[in-house]
């Protein structure tokens, strides 16, 4: 599903859904502006990349319980160069199975990685170079943090 360089005025609540495209883009909300937060929770579950790259979301980015799964592919979670004026939440029941990118990713209050799952074996778990978080960054993942 692409939502590219989509505007929505209040929130975006994708939570229980399923994405499928694997080793490609699962869903793509690369260049779209939200006004409030976007959910991508409550068992979601995207086989292939969920592309969030240059978004800006207003409220919250919030992942818990998501599964994101795009082993080998570029990413399973790509927001690189996003700008998210609350808090983004890659925690409880969070399980990234691929490479996790946050590149120039500008976060205006905290991101909590408390309780998520990371593996990405032979690659790299988080990619966070040139990461902005103005509030707390918490890292705990659940069990693992592999790669």
């Amino acid at each position: 599903m692409a939502l590219l360089w989509a505007q929505v005025g209040r929130l975006l609540n994708c939570g229980g859904g399923i994405f499928k495209n694997p080793s490609r883009v699962a869903l793509s909300l690369s260049g779209a502006k939200v006004a409030g937060s976007v959910f991508l929770d409550d068992g979601l579950r995207a086989e292939g990349e969920v592309g969030l790259l240059g978004t800006q979301i207003g409220g919250r980015l919030i992942c818990r319980g998501g599964t994101f799964n795009n082993p080998g592919g570029r990413a399973a979670v790509n927001a690189d160069g996003a700008k998210i004026t609350g808090s983004v939440y890659l925690a409880d029941g969070f399980l990234a199975e691929g490479e996790v990118r946050l590149r120039g990713t500008q976060i205006g209050d905290s991101l909590s990685c408390d309780g998520g799952d990371f593996a990405n074996p032979g690659g790299h778990a988080l990619v966070a170079r040139n990461l902005t978080v103005s509030g707390t960054f918490s890292w705990r993942p659940k069990e693992r943090a592999e790669g």
